[in-house]
């Protein structure tokens, strides 16, 4: 039995930890990450995205690892996605977003609260899913185990698609972009107040 699926199986306990940020499975996380900018842009290559659920545990390593990427290569920017449990929590956790990013107060670093939650019924649904996939290749039940495997794949690119065209709040020091639908509108409001404010080391060639 998979180490995912024992720790689903035993304890269901902090399913966020799981799947936001699972160091070699973190597929909710790395599928936020992929959808928030587009690749296609020239500016893709300055930004390092990282994603994460609402725990103040999770907050805090996934903004290290930004700040840390943002060392070593000081013509990026930061952006750390949060991603809320319950749309119930979006107005605390606004506001504890924004004292996080004045904290910091780092031109270099964007927080964006994202209002569509990733709810426990919605993780335990996927986990579930996941569970019985791998239980059916283990039991050597090939077609059980694709279709479940298909099922998942779309439960979880539905829950992308809704999450970055959803309602977003984004924090910049002590700048608040509000009002923003959609990554669309993320990516034009850091591309026109952040990176042209911003400017990339001499040399830089994208």
């Amino acid at each position: 039995m998979s180490y995912l699926t024992c720790v689903w199986s035993r304890t269901k306990r902090s399913l966020q930890d799981i799947v936001f940020f699972f160091k070699e499975r973190h597929f909710f996380s790395k599928e936020l990450e992929n959808s928030l900018w587009d690749r296609t842009r020239a500016t893709h290559g300055r930004l390092y995205i990282a994603a994460c659920s609402s725990e103040t545990r999770l907050i805090n390593m996934r903004l290290n690892e930004v700040k840390e990427e943002l060392e070593k290569c000081p013509w990026k920017i930061g952006l750390l996605a949060i991603n809320i449990s319950e749309i119930n929590e979006f107005g605390t956790l606004r506001r504890t977003v924004a004292q996080l990013a004045r904290d910091h107060g780092s031109a270099r670093l964007v927080l964006v609260l994202i209002r569509e939650p990733c709810t426990s019924d919605l993780l335990d649904r996927w986990c579930e899913i996941i569970t019985n996939q791998e239980l059916a290749a283990e039991d050597g039940k090939r077609g059980s185990a694709s279709r479940s495997e298909a099922e998942a794949t779309a439960l979880l690119a539905q829950w992308v698609a809704t999450t970055s065209e959803s309602q977003m709040s984004a924090f910049w020091s002590e700048v608040e972009f509000s009002g923003l639908f959609g990554r669309s509108d993320l990516i034009k409001r850091i591309e026109n107040e952040v990176l042209l404010k911003c400017s990339p080391p001499l040399g830089w060639k994208g």
